[in-house]
């Protein structure tokens, strides 16, 4: 009886859909059925941007209704169409394709826009009214021509600014664990679809995209010794990072700068005449790894300070640990191999500059250097090109970061020839640069397409002196594949030599303050 019943329904359902066939004269290899579950409705957001899409593609589109219990019926008039429903939707009959529908709308500003926030109603007001593509908006916010708009987030560059939703800014940790609300969420349900088949960049972008999401979380200067060391006898190794640790672990990869060997050996490497040595000891790795991070830069003016053995107890220690890191070695070459990590298909390079005095150490027969910009002692040093460096670099990565420690001590602004240096790095293929040596935070900015962050100030130190050095950045960078999206600074303060995020609304008036919004130096 069950099956009588299947095959009447089957042929009434056939019947009603070659009728509807005959009603239009579009091409059948150009007309996509588009039917959705009645808890779906038919004007909702997942609809218009789903058949917009297929649109885009220059398919013809109908829409529909169709009951998820009698699938098997509707498969059988339309075997090619797209089913849309809230769940998952099986058939004891056929085999079906179902994957997760995602779009993700994001409120956007100019870069150099003083709007920090909108409310839902704001947004939802905004997205009512959206009549013009993504592109459109984005270029009339670019040029000042609108205040806000609404895109998906897979559309976000650098050239606008995703701003808050009811105080929860899209990031991915907030848009993956629903935090962030914005997020319009469906189940596809397909059996052959050509229209799927003929074009793979439509599953992408009808969710897919997410799959190739990731961010990176960059931090300053951490120095573990000298007053610090205190705190972390009386507290423990993971005492400088308790507060600070959920944010971290929040991102794929977490850097920063390790601003001192790490070792029980070596012997003050005298020449120099700092008159300031860091050494810290091998247990701070403990810590490090309870905060989160994944790699560092050694190219720093301390990392020499207590002489090769010392230097090289790091590296391994390093390694031994499973950290990454980058920008010393005892030849240049060796210094300019990178920290690789591999995001799905995207790769990642972290390569590391040092732009402080010193630069290169000679003792017992042996050299140790870090990576510079140029040749710093020209009777032992190796012609740089540093330009065919980088080039060489991005020809293998996708994604090249470099972290550069230079600049004056204390100064607010970058200087101009930092500024070149850094700018110059873009040129040559940097994706990203993050800067360290000043130990107060100087401005971010946006050029040619890449990020530079001239210093992200101290992360974990003792200058505790001064509000400036007991300031430091949070930058959080995502990326879609091989396109960094968006940044988002957060401010931390260092009390008693431990990191504490500052709330969002101290936190907001210091980044206006320093004009730390990715605008135009």
């Amino acid at each position: 009886m069950k099956r009588f019943i299947f095959i009447v329904t089957s042929v009434i359902a056939a019947f009603l859909f070659f009728s509807f066939l005959s009603r239009t004269d579009i091409k059948k290899d150009k007309l996509v059925y588009v039917l959705y579950d009645e808890s779906i409705a038919w004007d909702s957001i997942i609809i218009r941007d789903i058949t917009s899409k297929i649109g885009d593609r220059g398919y013809k589109v109908e829409t529909g209704v169709f009951q998820p219990n009698e699938i098997n019926s509707y498969i059988i008039s339309n075997p090619d169409a797209i089913y849309i429903s809230d769940n998952p939707i099986e058939s004891n009959f056929y085999s079906l394709t179902n994957f997760d529908y995602s779009l993700v709308k994001v409120a956007v500003t100019n870069k150099n826009s003083t709007i920090r926030s909108i409310s839902g109603k704001e947004f939802d007001n905004l997205l009512i009214s959206k009549k013009t593509s993504d592109t459109e908006i984005w270029k009339k916010i670019k040029k000042g021509r609108v205040p806000l708009g609404i895109i998906s987030f897979e559309n976000l560059n650098l050239d606008i600014k995703p701003i808050p939703v009811d105080d929860i800014y899209p990031t991915l940790y907030n848009i993956n664990s629903g935090l962030y609300k914005k997020v319009f969420s469906a189940n596809i349900v397909v059996k052959d679809n050509s229209i799927l088949n003929d074009n793979p960049s439509l599953l992408y972008d009808l969710g897919q995209w997410r799959e190739n999401t990731f961010s990176i979380i960059a931090g300053g200067d951490i120095m573990l010794t000298r007053g610090a060391n205190k705190y972390i006898r009386d507290f423990g190794v993971d005492y400088p990072f308790l507060s600070i640790r959920e944010e971290i672990i929040k991102h794929d990869i977490a850097f920063a700068n390790l601003e001192s060997p790490v070792s029980h050996r070596g012997s003050i490497y005298s020449p120099f005449k700092k008159g300031i040595y860091f050494k810290a000891d091998p247990e701070v790795l403990e810590g490090l790894k309870f905060a989160g991070f994944d790699v560092f830069s050694l190219a720093n003016n301390h990392v020499l300070d207590w002489g090769i053995d010392a230097v090289s107890d790091t590296m391994e220690l390093l390694d031994k640990s499973g950290f990454r890191y980058s920008g010393v070695g005892e030849t240049r070459e060796e210094a300019l191999k990178p920290a690789v990590f591999y995001m799905k298909d995207t790769s990642v390079a972290f390569v590391s500059f040092n732009d402080i005095y010193p630069f290169v150490i000679n003792q017992s027969g042996k050299t140790m250097w870090t990576l510079t910009f140029k040749r710093s002692e020209p009777e032992i040093d190796p012609e740089i090109d540093l330009e065919k460096e980088i080039k060489e670099l991005k020809s293998k990565y996708d994604i090249v970061i470099a972290s550069v420690h230079s600049g004056i001590e204390y100064v607010p602004e970058p200087e101009s020839e930092k500024v070149k240096k850094m700018r110059e790095l873009i040129d040559y293929g940097v994706d990203v640069v993050l800067g360290g040596g000043p130990h107060v935070i100087q401005g971010i900015e946006v050029y040619k397409g890449g990020i530079i962050a001239y210093s992200l100030g101290n992360f974990i130190f003792d200058q505790d002196w001064s509000k400036e050095t007991s300031l430091g950045l949070l930058l959080e960078i995502s990326f879609l594949g091989e396109k960094p999206v968006y940044f988002n600074p957060s401010v931390l303060t260092i009390d008693k030599a431990q990191a504490k995020l500052i709330n969002n609304g101290e936190s907001e008036f210091i980044l206006t303050y320093l004009n730390i919004t990715g605008g135009d130096l």
